[in-house]
């Protein structure tokens, strides 16, 4: 992610299919992050609130550092509704990944009959 997100553009810009493509990729990068981040530090049925509030806070300083990066280096800008859209991926991540904690603990259980 960190290279994703900090490494230079070539002049003129990236290969760009449709205007606010690199707010996707921000949404998407942060939303994958926080899935996986979830699934791997609460092994319990459900996300606790404290693992939760862990993840969202990291992915807010790490959505902050960054853009805040961003904004020195040259062919990059910083940019804070690339913030937002990271932290809205950041929690569309987490939803994701407690419904599907959900939904794998309700099929395992059915198959256990």
């Amino acid at each position: 992610m960190l290279y994703l997100l900090l490494s230079p553009v070539s002049p003129g810009g990236g290969l760009s299919y449709f205007e606010g493509q690199d707010k996707v990729v921000h949404f998407t990068l942060f939303s994958v992050w926080c899935f996986l981040l979830s699934l791997v530090t609460d092994r319990s049925n459900k996300i606790s609130s404290l693992t939760i509030t862990l993840i969202l806070g990291s992915s807010l300083v790490f959505a902050i550092s960054t853009e805040w990066v961003q904004y020195y280096l040259p062919g990059r800008s910083g940019d804070w509704i690339d913030g937002l859209c990271d932290m809205a991926g950041s929690a569309f991540g987490l939803i994701v990944a407690h419904f599907l904690k959900k939904e794998l603990i309700r099929v395992g259980k059915e198959l256990d009959k």
